[in-house]
């Protein structure tokens, strides 16, 4: 997938766009930008694990702890990534924290709700936290195509409160438990809706339908499930402007003399060196813990609290 590997990375010009991290917001973004000609490259902690190293449909016996809790999710935390973080002035967060290519949508629970309007007026419309800056009408386009682009399965239930998108894939079947509490929940006058899921029902996008396993949170073998290795990095790929690189540790984004980006320094988690990429625009997309780990340590003249914490509240 356009990796490059050791020292070659000096010899090469500098990028379009540096992405940090290659989950759901980081695969996105470089397909778009790769589709729009932009020249591209993606730093990631981990490393790929193809779809058929997944112990999804491994029997408890085929494993050397026999199944214990998280076994199956093992390989897709690298280095001891989810035990690094020390507590010493707090009391410990439980924040999931991974590390392979396609980041968490490598194994998650594929939900995929809407906010509805009133979510976005919790001081409006409830006295609490405050409006946000931006209306549920301005981003039903962009929730409309990334659920197209993704490929979500569920139907329009007409709730305000969950509201619906034009194009979904038929919903996923109910289960034997789920019609019994249809039944309950229908004469209570309760609705029960099909949940709205990145998972697909029918072929879609080149990729085949569930199969109805269950493993989704062991990871998705066959891709029915979204996953950005799989959906979304494969068309960065084809357009020939996509490099990737992988077991690469962001450590710092660099800035020149008015506090802009111009590249990223990481460490090769596996050759132990420091190295630069240069990039003309760095995306971060490395989820909460990591994004936050970055941007406090990229401080300079210009930043002396870190990038983008000139309020003091990143990372709290």
């Amino acid at each position: 997938m356009g990796v490059v590997e050791g020292d070659t990375l000096s010899q090469t010009p500098t990028y379009d766009a540096c992405i940090i991290g290659s989950g759901a917001a980081g695969g996105v973004v470089a397909k778009e930008l790769c589709e729009g000609g932009a020249k591209v490259i993606m730093l990631e902690a981990g490393r790929e694990v193809p779809p058929g190293k997944f112990l999804s449909h491994k029997w408890p016996y085929e494993l050397p702890y026999r199944g214990l809790r998280g076994e199956k999710q093992a390989p897709f935390y690298q280095g001891g990534v989810s035990t690094s973080i020390r507590y010493e002035d707090c009391d410990s967060v439980s924040v999931d924290r991974i590390r392979v290519l396609g980041g968490r949508t490598v194994h998650w629970n594929a939900v995929v709700l809407r906010y509805a309007q009133r979510d976005f007026k919790g001081w409006s419309a409830d006295g609490i936290e405050e409006d946000w800056p931006l209306t549920y009408d301005e981003l039903e386009p962009y929730y409309e195509r990334i659920e197209q682009m993704i490929g979500v399965c569920g139907q329009d239930d007409g709730l305000e409160i969950v509201p619906a998108g034009k194009h979904y894939l038929p919903p996923l079947p109910w289960r034997c438990s789920e019609h019994i509490l249809h039944r309950a929940t229908n004469g209570m006058g309760i609705p029960l809706i099909s949940v709205r899921k990145a998972v697909l029902t029918t072929v879609y996008d080149s990729r085949p339908p569930c199969h109805y396993c269950g493993h989704c949170m062991s990871g998705c073998d066959v891709g029915a499930l979204f996953n950005s290795a799989v959906a979304m990095l494969p068309k960065a790929q084809r357009t020939g402007n996509f490099t990737l690189r992988q077991n690469a540790l962001a450590r710092e984004i660099l800035v020149d003399r008015e506090g802009l980006a111009r590249g990223v320094s990481f460490v090769d988690t596996q050759a132990k060196r420091e190295q630069e990429v240069k990039a003309r625009v760095v995306v971060v997309c490395c989820a909460t813990v990591e994004s936050a780990r970055l941007l406090l340590n990229s401080r300079s003249p210009r930043h002396p609290n870190g990038l983008a914490n000139s309020n003091g509240v990143v990372g709290r």
